[in-house]
């Protein structure tokens, strides 16, 4: 299907063995180590291992069919008709996951929530301060989409680097860009602006920025293209006292 757009331009687990100096037997209950190694041995690789998931099926309200926001997390557009496609996806067979559905954009993040659960699958998050490598193209003969990496979401403690980026795409199936694409890279120049200097490759840095880009002046002065059917959320549909709010990654809600 060939997709028109504006002619502006723009700026723009398998389940792995135990890594070297791990033992097999803890993970199997089998030989003769203690009870108290097998446990902390086998905490210690499950961690790791659910780590790789946290941007895997983040959370999505049953009503409205919406992510859950993070606390001060601010939604800026919801875009449907898109494809996505994502590489190194834990417990997906060749670790690759393709699917159409709808793209949400915030102050935080971008969440795919598919249209059609598939291998298990059914929404997929990534940070924007993760994210690097972006891209818009343009293609003639096949639609407009982004496409770049996102580094993992890992578990408090795991090393920088410990797991492969994802690479991804958004392929705009549906109508044009001129509204998403101009706000998706403002947004990730306001947050990159906000970052402190290069952290340890050691330390990972928060997947939620201490400071969020103010998207209410963003939103006042978004050029609303009348060919891109991105809905901008001019009025939060989440309150800020909503008790459904997350504090981190790893919380179902912000009381946990």
């Amino acid at each position: 299907m060939l997709c028109f757009s504006p002619s502006s331009s723009f700026f723009v687990f398998n389940f792995e063995s135990p890594s070297k100096g791990e033992s097999r037997d803890a993970f199997s209950q089998q030989g003769p180590l203690k009870p108290s190694i097998v446990r902390t041995e086998r905490k210690g690789y499950l961690a790791r291992y659910c780590g790789a998931k946290m941007a895997v099926n983040p959370q999505v309200d049953a009503h409205s069919g919406l992510p859950i926001p993070f606390i001060g997390e601010m939604f800026v557009l919801a875009r449907e008709g898109v494809e996505f496609q994502v590489d190194n996806v834990p417990g997906v067979q060749g670790g690759k996951w393709d699917a159409r559905g709808t793209i949400y954009l915030s102050s935080i993040r971008i969440i795919f929530v598919a249209k059609t659960p598939s291998n298990t699958l059914t929404s997929f998050d990534l940070p924007l301060v993760y994210i690097h490598g972006e891209k818009f193209n343009q293609p003639i003969f096949t639609c407009n989409n982004i496409s770049g990496q996102v580094s993992p979401v890992l578990p408090e403690g795991a090393s920088w680097g410990e797991r492969p980026p994802h690479s991804f795409k958004i392929l705009f199936k549906e109508g044009g860009v001129g509204t998403f694409v101009p706000l998706f890279f403002n947004l990730l120049k306001a947050i990159r602006a906000q970052m402190p200097q290069q952290q340890t490759p050691s330390a990972p840095p928060s997947p939620i920025p201490e400071q969020q880009p103010q998207v209410d002046e963003m939103l006042r002065s978004a050029y609303v293209d009348p060919n891109d059917p991105s809905k901008l959320y001019l009025q939060q549909p989440f309150t800020s006292q909503d008790g459904l709010r997350r504090r981190n990654y790893a919380s179902q809600g912000a009381d946990t």
